[in-house]
């Protein structure tokens, strides 16, 4: 996803709180920082954009949340997406999940999520559960099983991506996923 929104925007700024992650990034950022989210290196109102991938999670959410918009310029968007758990995982599979990712702080449901936004002074738009459909939910539980990563998981992930993506449009769940999606606004 993220190479995607590299290659189709003139300036992207990528934020990590770990050297070692930027560095294995490569060149998708033009310009990187470390920073833990919580005390973001920029400007007020310094951005149009912000997009987030499975981090809301490992903080505190509404101070992460209030960064975001502090740097986002008026009427800006943020696209953000955080683990929901509100498809069960058998008790043996959440352990080896919480281990392979260790600090997780919550899960979220649509309501706790468009809260949270709401109690950030952010304007939630659309929330919406992806990886809903049993498909998506035994690649989901594969994932862990592997820990997403290896030539299995590759291969996996490339097979398996558009049969999921059709699945979850078709007959996947509006009311449960594995994860969420939210846009805001400022």
């Amino acid at each position: 996803m993220l190479t995607q929104v590299c290659k189709r925007t003139r300036s992207v700024t990528g934020v990590e709180v770990s050297r070692e992650t930027l560095e294995f990034g490569g060149d998708l950022a033009k310009k990187s920082f470390v920073s833990d989210g919580q005390h973001l290196p920029f400007r007020e109102e310094q951005f149009d954009e912000v997009l987030c991938s499975s981090s809301i999670e490992y903080f505190d959410d509404v101070v992460l949340l209030r960064e975001m918009r502090r740097v986002l310029k008026p009427d800006g968007s943020i696209l953000l997406t955080a683990d929901s758990n509100t498809i069960p995982l058998p008790r043996y599979l959440e352990l080896v999940f919480r281990r392979k990712n260790g600090n997780i702080v919550r899960f979220y449901t649509a309501t706790l999520l468009w809260r949270t936004f709401q109690g950030a002074g952010l304007r939630p738009v659309k929330v919406q559960y992806l990886l809903n459909s049993w498909l998506s939910d035994l690649y989901f539980r594969l994932g862990i099983i592997v820990g997403w990563t290896g030539t299995l998981w590759r291969f996996l992930s490339f097979v398996g991506f558009y049969p999921c993506l059709t699945m979850d449009t078709r007959v996947g769940s509006a009311e449960r996923g594995h994860t969420l999606l939210i846009l805001a606004k400022k």
